[in-house]
């Protein structure tokens, strides 16, 4: 019964019904935007991006689950524009990657991370589900959901990477 969000917001900045208070970037489709003064870049992105992988690939080994299934596959409807090619070009995300991507699929942990970075930048929308009721979820705004019915006692998370935070939260997908 494990279950929480990882996001780049962080907690004590949030009112009491939840809401986050700072104005914040939340889809790659704002780099070049200003937000509190600052710029985003794209390596700016592309280093928070880093460590979403980073806490995905950290809850599946901590729950020990090793493969994958894509449920609710959603893609975009043209994957083919100028805006998309660029969208994809960082970090090894390539457009087969994306296209070759089915319902039902079952992909090993160790090859996912094109996949997760696909879902981040927003080409692509699915839940993953593993053993134990494991899941990633993926939602608006840079948030993620992650849970599984393993005791918390018999998993080991290890902190999330610097600059983000981990919520006790259950998955509005799930």
């Amino acid at each position: 019964m494990l279950r929480f969000r990882i996001s780049k917001y962080d907690p004590r900045l949030r009112d009491n019904q939840g809401r986050y208070l700072k104005p914040e970037w939340t889809s790659i489709s704002d780099i070049g935007r200003t937000f509190a003064g600052e710029v985003l870049t794209a390596e700016a992105y592309l280093k928070v991006e880093d460590a979403y992988v980073v806490a995905i690939r950290d809850f599946l080994s901590a729950c020990q689950i090793d493969l994958v299934r894509v449920t609710d596959l959603e893609t975009r409807a043209d994957l083919s524009s100028d805006c998309d090619r660029l969208t994809l070009a960082a970090r090894g995300v390539s457009l087969s990657d994306v296209q070759a991507l089915r319902e039902g699929a079952l992909i090993p942990v160790e090859t996912l991370e094109p996949v997760l970075r696909a879902a981040l930048r927003e080409l692509i929308w699915f839940r993953l589900s593993g053993r134990d009721g494991g899941y990633v979820h993926f939602g608006y705004d840079y948030y993620v959901y992650f849970g599984c019915e393993i005791d918390p006692g018999e998993v080991t998370l290890t902190e999330p990477p610097a600059d983000l935070f981990r919520e006790a939260f259950t998955s509005p997908y799930a």
